[in-house]
């Protein structure tokens, strides 16, 4: 962990390498479609409630948006440099924060985000951007 903090670099990528060796050995590009749906579903299955519910809610939620150009938005956004993707959350959580005081939410009753960790994150990828890293180490609000 102190090594990815002195390297700037996110922890998850590593661990999850170390962990699941198998999932790495191939780029993701080269696999066969029942492969991909293998990992998917390994992967899905051992995420935290909440965030299982965040995804259905990006692929079946009744938001307005085209669940492929959600997941496209979010991978043209990591396929930015850290700082641009600080920026994009901060902005994130202000018109989020908004629509919430201003009553304008067009889902109120799905599942809504972790806006206290969200911020928390905001901050730790600012910073890590501002010293120079290409990713932070993320946390929970305790």
């Amino acid at each position: 962990m102190d090594w990815c903090s002195s390297c700037g670099v996110s922890p998850i990528a590593v661990f999850m390498e170390v962990l699941h060796p198998e999932l790495y050995a191939v780029p993701d590009d080269g696999k066969a479609n029942d492969e991909l749906n293998a990992e998917l579903c390994r992967l899905v299955v051992n995420l935290p409630p909440l965030t299982k519910r965040l995804l259905l809610f990006i692929l079946k939620g009744r938001h307005g948006s085209s669940p492929p150009a959600v997941i496209s938005e979010i991978a043209a956004n990591l396929h930015c440099p850290l700082n641009n993707r600080a920026s994009v959350c901060g902005t994130i959580i202000d018109q989020y924060t908004y629509a919430q005081i201003a009553g304008l939410d067009p889902c109120p009753d799905a599942p809504q985000p972790p806006i206290d960790d969200l911020k928390i994150n905001y901050k730790a990828g600012r910073a890590a951007a501002e010293n120079g890293a290409f990713g932070y180490i993320g946390k929970k609000k305790e």
